[in-house]
């Protein structure tokens, strides 16, 4: 039973097996590395990598359309806000710019421990300094010692003589006074201990009243013709510097 299942196997495998000469082998072979890529399937047929048909793949006309036109009304948003905060940016910069250089005074009052205090002076419209009055050389007399370098307004903001800012008032000084420990004092108020200067015009507004109070102390405001635009500078008794939002 066994050995006529073998036989009929080997029946079977003599009549699939097609016997071919070295010849035929090679021939083969060269007709094999003749054939294109795709037949020789380097790939399995459901990797192979996807034909592109046509031509690069690109953006409608209609597409085009829509985006100029999500670009043009984001523009129309946004371009009232720039131009507001490049009008703005101007006159709170040199806001920002007055009161570093009254906050510089103030520290070299400090820093110094000068006996008739760092004053900080408008010169003109445009123009400010800090002085320093003591002498080295003689402590009890005043003098204009040390100058600071003068500063400019940038653009065309300039100092108001008539203050706009709240409360609204005319400038009555041209100068603030810092002492020693860095409070403020107006020009003039005392004669020994915080003495007027005979420089620089008036630009700055002094309201009496303490701190606990609203709207006093000093008040320089800033305004440009331009825009119409105004900023103000406060600094209370105690020393410190504001730049309201305007």
């Amino acid at each position: 039973m066994l050995l006529a299942e073998l036989e009929a196997g080997l029946d079977f495998v003599e009549e699939d097996v097609e016997f071919i000469s070295a010849g035929e082998v090679a021939a083969r072979l060269q007709v094999g590395a003749a054939e294109p890529i795709e037949k020789r399937q380097l790939f399995p047929p459901d990797l192979r990598p996807a034909r592109r048909e046509g031509g690069q793949a690109g953006f409608t006309l209609v597409e085009l359309i829509i985006t100029v036109g999500i670009i043009a009304v984001m523009a129309a948003v946004a371009l009232p806000a720039l131009g507001r905060y490049f009008r703005n940016y101007q006159i709170r910069n040199a806001a920002r710019e007055v009161a570093a250089e009254i906050q510089a005074a103030r520290t070299k009052a400090i820093m110094k421990n000068v006996n008739w205090g760092v004053l900080f002076v408008t010169l003109s419209p445009t123009t400010y300094q800090y002085v320093i009055e003591d002498d080295p050389a003689n402590p009890a007399m005043r003098t204009l010692n040390i100058l600071g370098p003068i500063r400019t307004l940038p653009g065309d903001v300039q100092f108001s003589a008539v203050n706009v800012g709240t409360p609204p008032g005319p400038a009555t000084d041209a100068s603030v006074r810092f002492d020693r420990m860095g409070a403020a004092c107006d020009p003039g108020s005392n004669v020994a201990l915080c003495p007027d200067v005979a420089i620089g015009a008036n630009y700055v507004r002094f309201v009496t009243g303490g701190d606990i109070t609203a709207n006093t102390g000093w008040f320089i405001d800033l305004t440009q013709p331009s825009t119409g635009l105004t900023q103000t500078v406060r600094i209370l008794t105690g020393g410190r510097v504001q730049v309201p939002r305007g």
